[in-house]
């Protein structure tokens, strides 16, 4: 599953993004993800990093990283809960 990001530039559509982070599908997340890079390759599996900041009152950002998901299915149900878990934490 993925959802498609288009771009605008001066008013006109450029190109569009696919994006296979289903977390940005995710409507009522603590964080806001303001980069990502989905992966996979067969030494590691599926590989995630992800840039995200709180959408509380702090500017903290943090960097999410997961490699060698077996699970592939379910591959950001990690992610998500690391992430939770570093802006309840810090």
């Amino acid at each position: 599953m993925s959802f498609k990001l288009s771009t605008v530039f001066s008013g006109k559509t450029r190109r569009t993004i696919t994006s296979t982070n289903l977390l940005y599908q995710e409507k009522k997340l603590p964080y806001k993800i303001l980069a990502s890079k989905t992966g996979y390759i067969d030494e590691s599996g599926a590989n995630l990093v992800m840039l995200i900041q709180s959408t509380a009152s702090t500017t903290k950002q943090y960097v999410i990283v997961t490699l060698g998901d077996s699970d592939y299915a379910n591959r950001f149900v990690e992610p998500s809960k690391m992430a939770r878990w570093a802006i309840n934490k810090f």
